[in-house]
């Protein structure tokens, strides 16, 4: 006999309790025709039979019905239902429709048929099969993107005419797929390994029957999908847009100390892509060096190039700041390549950002030392209302925001320091600190002195600017920098002088200088300087002399300038240029220290906002057989393109950088910060949406091998170390014994 746990009702038989059991789940079937309901399905079809004169037949499938059926008993099938959302069939949905089938067919004896068949082989073989999270399935998919499965439910059995196409899917590449994009997600954000604990349940309780059943992360297996799996799937399409091309490219580097204290050394190719169509700056690798000698840098240079396995004959020019150090660098480098291919590397210079930068604050080493001091106590002071800007040296011109802040709030200051300090701070006017700013505050040339830096640093700071864009730069870099060198020559320098100077260094010769009183400033510098004596002014005014001739003279010796009779051929790929006449001839200048030789052609096309895009359309035109009509142009002006204008691109990836390898995650490897750098890199060709990213089947096997990559990464490691103890062991045991022969 048997019992219902819930009510006192008694069976004979253990299939009529299972039946009995659907009366406690509140189950009931509606009919259509009339409004009687039923507890059972077979009460149901003998209401049809009895009341309504319909003799049920055998069950069939649907006309219409677009999706294959399985047959996991005699005449009874079940459809092959697609997975997502809540259309995801398991093992109990198979077991429920099969006995709903043989209601249909004989309530008396289809549970035991059903029991039956379901221990043999036969049976347990095809559910194997059939539940295999590997097993391909039949969807409705958009005909635009073969990887998002459509809602399938009873109402899109038939096949619409509209969007969608039978497409298959596996239960395994969604879970895979729906990883790979959060991982991409969690790089994107700057998140953490252990943010992914507890995600799985987290997901199913807010998203109940839409996530994927083999869906899993953890902080260890979210690591290798970055290391393992996407990181070196976005590297390698960087890669292939320069090998497969035989792209001519130019590598920039920089180094500074992260985070971790370690010299972080950066390492950036610029190059033409032509996807895009246009010069594009991609992370290459990063490096933690112990120290940052030329030899080293050279070395890791080298290293970098080596691991990409990039050309190294295609290498056009080093890009870099302006220390001594990277002179060297690019020594070992040209002989290096000059080895390889016969042809040196291109040299016009380093970065000229760092240099107009360093140009504006060696003018101001010639000014008093009470700026510099004042500079100091005013990020010191402490006055949190007044929100002054803090400058720091090694950034670009902030010394002319801080000033510019300063003369924001000159009344306040005034104020503060000579009202109401003495009346409710007496505690400090003893203090250095007070005492120094009360010093320089009496002093009437200092706010003069302050206007002018504001006003001389927006002359710079025009130039900077404009060099910190990643576009190609090249062709107006001859331009940029003698316009300011003319500007500040304008200021000090006498008109005959500057008429006739023929880009030589003897711009700023004290010979060329106008008189003091003659010196061009600020209509507000003026101003005040009309109401000091003459030995202020004099005194003034001949601080002002130096600080431009400093600056100019800086620039003449150390910026691209010094390659003036090479940098200013570039200006022809202008498109104001283009018709002119010197045009041909610089280009074919330009040709000459490239590392090939070619013919001059000449052409004409529509102006185009970035110089790269402009080009781009000359390089789309071809002749009246189909064929590229300015292969020349097109090789010299991607080539000339692809030369660098300046550092701030390897700047901003240190920017990039910093905000993955922050404090909290100081145990961070060299191998994942390069591998979330390119993953961040990647995502940003997708507008930073991961749910754009293309998951190809390169990438599902990837993902699912990552794994296993990863331990066989991790053996290898625990080899080399271990290696490494035996050797250091043997070499100590060496030197015991040495030293016990020589007694």
């Amino acid at each position: 006999m048997f019992k219902c746990d819930q009510c006192p009702s008694v069976f004979t038989r253990k299939d009529n309790l299972t039946m009995h059991h659907k009366t406690h789940t509140g189950i009931r079937f509606p009919f259509t025709v009339c409004p009687s309901t039923f507890s059972f399905k077979t009460n149901l079809n003998k209401h049809y039979k009895n009341v309504h004169g319909y003799v049920p037949a055998h069950h069939r499938a649907r006309e219409n019905v677009i999706t294959p059926q399985i047959q996991i008993a005699p005449q009874i099938f079940v459809p092959d239902i697609p997975a997502g959302g809540s259309n995801i069939i398991s093992d109990d949905d198979i077991c429920m429709l099969a006995m709903d089938a043989y209601e249909m067919l004989d309530a008396d004896t289809g549970y035991q048929a059903l029991l039956q068949h379901s221990i043999t082989d036969k049976h347990k073989d095809n559910c194997k099969s059939k539940l295999n999270l590997k097993q391909l399935h039949l969807s409705l998919v958009s005909k635009s993107s073969s990887t998002t499965a459509t809602e399938f439910n009873e109402s899109t059995t038939v096949m619409p005419s509209g969007n969608l196409e039978l497409g298959v899917y596996c239960k395994q590449e969604d879970a895979s797929k729906a990883e790979l994009m959060w991982t991409m997600k969690s790089v994107l954000c700057n998140m953490s390994g252990s943010s992914c604990d507890g995600l799985v349940e987290l997901f199913k309780a807010m998203f109940p029957n839409a996530v994927p059943d083999k869906f899993s992360l953890s902080r260890s297996k979210i690591s290798y999908l970055i290391t393992d799996a996407l990181g070196p799937h976005f590297r390698q399409i960087v890669l292939d847009g320069i090998q497969n091309h035989s792209t001519y490219y130019t590598l920039m580097y920089d180094e500074t100390t992260n985070s971790e204290s370690k010299k972080e050394l950066q390492v950036a190719v610029r190059y033409w892509c032509n996807t895009k169509k246009e010069i594009v700056v991609s992370h290459l690798e990063t490096f933690f060096i112990a120290s940052a000698t030329a030899v080293k840098i050279e070395e890791y240079l080298m290293l970098a190039l080596d691991n990409a396995d990039l050309p190294k004959e295609k290498l056009l020019m080093l890009g870099s700041d302006g220390p001594n150090v990277n002179k060297k660098v690019f020594r070992l480098v040209n002989e290096g390549i000059k080895s390889i291919r016969g042809h040196g590397l291109i040299d016009i210079g380093s970065c000229n950002i760092h240099i107009v930068h360093n140009a504006f604050l060696k003018g101001l080493d010639r000014w008093p030392k009470r700026w510099e001091d004042y500079s100091v106590i005013q990020t010191e002071k402490g006055i949190p209302a007044h929100r002054f800007i803090k400058h720091c040296s090694s950034r670009w011109l902030t010394l002319g925001a801080a000033a510019e802040r300063i003369l924001e709030q000159w009344e306040a200051l005034m104020h503060y320091f000579k009202i109401f300090v003495p009346k409710h701070r007496n505690e400090i006017l003893r203090t250095p600190k007070f005492l120094k700013i009360s010093s320089f505050i009496k002093l009437v040339e200092l706010k003069p002195e302050i206007v002018f830096v504001v006003n001389s640093a927006k002359m710079f700071q025009q130039f900077t600017l404009t060099f910190q864009r990643q576009e190609p730069l090249i062709h107006v870099m001859y331009d940029e920098l003698w316009k300011l060198l003319i500007t500040i020559g304008g200021k000090v320098c006498k008109e005959t002088a500057l008429s006739t100077w023929n880009n030589n260094d003897s711009l700023f010769i004290n010979e060329n200088l106008k008189p003091l009183n003659s010196i061009e400033l600020p209509d507000n510098v003026s101003e005040i300087l009309a109401t000091f004596d003459e030995k202020k002014k004099i005194m003034f005014l001949k601080n002002v002399q130096t600080h431009y001739k400093a600056a100019g003279c800086h620039i003449l010796e150390k910026s691209s300038f010094n390659h003036a009779t090479k940098i200013k051929y570039f200006s022809c790929l202008q498109p104001n240029e283009l018709k002119v006449d010197r045009s041909i001839r610089y280009i074919v200048k330009i040709s000459e220290f490239m590392p090939f030789k070619f013919d001059s052609k000449k052409t004409t096309i529509p102006l185009n906002n970035r110089i790269d895009h402009y080009w781009n359309n000359i390089f789309d035109i071809k002749n009246n057989f189909g064929d590229q009509k300015y292969p020349f142009i097109t090789k010299v002006v991607k080539a000339a393109l692809t030369l660098s204008h300046g550092s701030a691109d390897i700047e901003r990836q240190f920017s990039v950088s910093g905000n993955v390898l922050t404090e909290d995650k100081t145990a961070m490897s060299c191998r994942m910060l390069n591998a979330r750098l390119n993953i961040k890199q990647g995502i940003k060709n997708f507008h930073n949406r991961p749910d754009l990213v293309l998951i190809d089947k390169k990438l599902l096997i990837a993902a699912q091998l990552a794994k296993q990559n990863y331990i066989s990464m991790l053996e290898k490691l625990k080899k080399e170390f271990e290696e490494s103890n035996r050797q250091k062991l043997k070499k100590e045991e060496e030197n015991n014994w040495k030293k016990i022969l020589k007694r």
